[in-house]
């Protein structure tokens, strides 16, 4: 929650600022929130790496089962900043910037040509245990964080709807 709204605090910022003639102060007010909730990101990740015994401890699992949890959250807690990298650009920068085709078509071709095929092969083809599989649709973030990244430094996403040239 705390993510999604500085997200969405960030793309009222953002839209405010290129609908004023401010595009340079634009892409700072993104680049400084990215910076925000990187930081926040790795202290939640770094907070779940400390409490995560105490987390599988909250529910009656198989030894199985808990191994299963404490892997996954281990995951989660290592690839947060990825997930909220792509969050900030993708709401706060890119929808806000005005570029919303780039972040339909940057979330729909990860989503089916990455994270569902990376999925089905870990689960029905190689058959792998369930963290596998979530490290494996991890890398449909990864893919995203590094394209998004170059696209945001691009500035190409930033249009001025309000005023436009």
């Amino acid at each position: 929650m705390v993510f999604m709204g500085l997200g969405n605090a960030c793309a009222v910022m953002v839209g405010n600022r290129i609908g004023a003639g401010r595009l340079q102060e634009a892409y700072t007010t993104v680049r400084n929130i990215l910076f925000l909730c990187l930081a926040t990101a790795w202290a939640i990740g770094l907070l779940v790496f400390l409490v995560f015994d105490a987390i599988a401890g909250l529910y009656e699992l198989s030894p199985a089962g808990t191994q299963n949890v404490r892997w996954l959250l281990l995951i989660m807690g290592s690839t947060l900043w990825i997930r909220m990298l792509n969050f900030t650009i993708f709401i706060g920068a890119l929808r806000a910037g005005g570029d919303t085709r780039f972040a339909l078509l940057m979330e729909v071709f990860s989503i089916w040509l990455i994270g569902v095929p990376a999925a089905f092969v870990g689960g029905f083809v190689l058959k792998l245990p369930v963290y596998w599989i979530y490290l494996m649709v991890v890398t449909e973030e990864a893919v995203q964080a590094f394209i998004c990244s170059w696209g945001f430094r691009s500035r190409k996403w930033i249009h001025d709807l309000v005023n436009p040239q």
